[in-house]
């Protein structure tokens, strides 16, 4: 396939452009003109385009494609500034390619879509049993972006009969993106673990862009919503562990365990609402639906990117978490 790879010069992009280049695709990496792809690895069969999706240009550098991963999202500023480079850049994206010629549309996609306040803690959150996150603005910028983004991608492909495969990658971690292991805060010389027994939903970066490369071609994939977590997640706790079995030393912790957490948002969200209006900026620590999202007990499921994608993660969690433990050491 010629595959386009937009947010090429990204965290999860570097990663999707490699591994759509060893499994034989001819790729065109779309990086803006301020990035780099220094350092990225990739073989010299990539092309890459120069270009900025808020303000295409570059069209004709394209030809004619068999198969798109968008990958490209803002995920940090304001409103405003990530509608611009989610939004906006992907109204414009879809536009650009001929949709009706192509074979395959991946689009990368996210957790942060879900309704994560009116599920049980427990329950296994996925696109057939988890609703969509009807209030947006009370998270943050990027959950009102990405399902925006998402609809967008899902009408127009539609319209089009473009075969769509929507995937929602859990917390995607990697050398030079380890979350701080899990650590929310530091106490003098600890560091604060948010509930520190629920289950970590991790997809390693390698993993994840195996995930949207299989997504191409899989042929039970097109019409499908599907979640990407990797195999034995850990829990918030469990990720600090595996990291000392790596040799990592670590601060010492302070768990603040999910039912301590919770009861603070929810007299700070009633404060809140009695007193402030709702209009209250908290830290994500504090707010209620924020914290739901990030820290409450849920399961996890990648049966289905197993099933339609005939994906296995590739890279164990252990030693997704040496290989990350060693970058750190080594920088």
């Amino acid at each position: 396939m010629r595959v386009l790879v937009t947010g090429a010069s990204g965290f999860l992009g570097r990663a999707i452009v490699r591994s759509a280049a060893a499994a034989g695709h001819d790729v065109l990496a779309l990086v803006r003109p301020a990035s780099s792809a220094d350092g990225a690895g990739w073989p010299a069969s990539v092309r890459i385009v120069r270009g900025d999706l808020r303000a295409p240009d570059f069209g004709d550098e394209l030809g004619e494609l068999d198969g798109v991963i968008h990958a490209a999202a803002g995920t940090s500023g304001d409103l405003a500034s990530q509608l611009a480079s989610s939004l906006v850049a992907t109204e414009r994206l879809l536009a650009l390619v001929d949709l009706e010629r192509l074979e395959r549309f991946v689009h990368v996609s996210s957790f942060s879509v879900y309704d994560f306040s009116a599920t049980p803690g427990g329950d296994v959150i996925g696109p057939g049993s988890t609703a969509i996150e009807p209030e947006p603005a009370r998270r943050d910028a990027y959950t009102t972006t990405k399902i925006r983004q998402e609809d967008l991608v899902r009408r127009t492909c539609s319209r089009s009969a473009t075969p769509l495969v929507v995937l929602r990658p859990g917390v995607i971690f990697g050398e030079g993106n380890d979350w701080n292991w899990a650590a929310v805060g530091r106490v003098g010389r600890f560091e604060l673990v948010a509930s520190p027994r629920s289950a970590f939903r991790l997809t390693y970066v390698e993993n994840c862009a195996d995930a949207a490369v299989a997504a191409l071609d899989a042929p039970e994939a097109p019409g499908a919503t599907i979640d990407v977590v990797d195999d034995d997640l850990p829990t918030h706790a469990g990720f600090r562990r595996l990291a000392a079995d790596a040799g990592l030393e670590l601060p010492p912790t302070v768990p603040v365990p999910w039912f301590v957490l919770s009861a603070v948002g929810r007299v700070v969200d009633q404060v809140d609402r009695r007193l402030l209006g709702a209009r209250a900026k908290l830290p994500e620590i504090l707010e209620l639906r924020r914290q739901q999202a990030r820290w409450k007990p849920f399961r996890y499921s990648n049966s289905d990117a197993k099933r339609l994608l005939g994906w296995t993660p590739r890279v164990t969690m252990a030693e997704a978490v040496a290989r990350v433990a060693r970058h750190r050491d080594a920088s």
